[in-house]
């Protein structure tokens, strides 16, 4: 059996994403758009067959579970309707650059609805800019001086997400944009001793279970972590479910 799901920004037992560095967190905009507020579900029935353009004056929040601080996640911002046991998350894609700055891990923010595309990639529900595909729209990056616009860091201290545990049998489509922790999972022996991605390119890896489950694992190689060899033995893999 085979889930044909990515885990993005994967690591195995201690292994964490973070470098360490601290970063001042912006000041929060604690007056916002004070717009009608909606929740995960009612994000999600807007989507009407195909990307659209979303004209009602709402307010969407999430908590901010992605960083490019390390390179591994670019012009994506992956938020989560709750800091632990989320009913679900989006993707919303950016032109903006060093988005951990501005909108650090943990941190709540408020997006303003008004005037994003909205549009689904199989089960996977994504917020940003349009371009047009052969006559329709695909939902694309959301140029950097509209970002800061659209999604505003609230008032309020961050907040460490949890991570969802799960098996590889127990994912499903309601955790897709959302952080999970997968256990009783190791790499593919037959990539054991490789890099976690080759230099300069997107690589996909594997995590197997003991069932013969399989996961696949992206990882950017532009990350700063690309060339560390892929931990061996059985453990825990924390990521992001795309």
């Amino acid at each position: 059996m085979k889930y044909l799901k990515q885990l993005l920004v994967a690591f195995l037992g201690t292994l964490s994403g973070s470098t360490g560095a601290e970063y001042a967190m912006p000041e929060a905009d604690c007056t916002g758009p004070e717009l009608p507020k909606i929740d995960i579900a009612d994000l999600r029935n807007m989507y009407s067959g195909e990307v659209s353009r979303i004209e009602e004056a709402l307010q969407w929040e999430g908590y901010v579970i992605s960083s490019d601080q390390g390179s591994n996640v670019f012009g994506e911002l992956y938020l989560q309707d709750k800091p632990a046991e989320p009913e679900g998350g989006i993707v919303l894609y950016t032109d903006l650059l060093e988005t951990h700055s501005l909108y650090p891990l943990g941190s709540k923010v408020g997006v303003n609805l008004k005037g994003l595309y909205l549009g689904k990639s199989g089960e996977s529900y994504e917020l940003g800019g349009a371009f047009p595909v052969f006559g329709s729209l695909s939902v694309g990056r959301l140029p950097a001086s509209l970002a800061k616009k659209h999604v505003r860091v609230s008032c309020g201290d961050r907040v460490q997400p949890a991570a969802t545990e799960v098996t590889i049998d127990s994912l499903s489509d309601r955790l897709l944009n959302s952080l999970v922790q997968v256990s009783g999972v190791e790499f593919s022996p037959e990539e054991a001793g490789l890099p976690f991605a080759d230099v300069a390119q997107p690589t996909l890896r594997h995590l197997v279970d003991c069932s013969g489950n399989t996961l696949t694992v992206k990882n950017s190689g532009y990350s700063d972590f690309y060339a560390e060899p892929l931990p061996g033995g059985n453990g825990t893999a924390t990521g992001i479910l795309t």
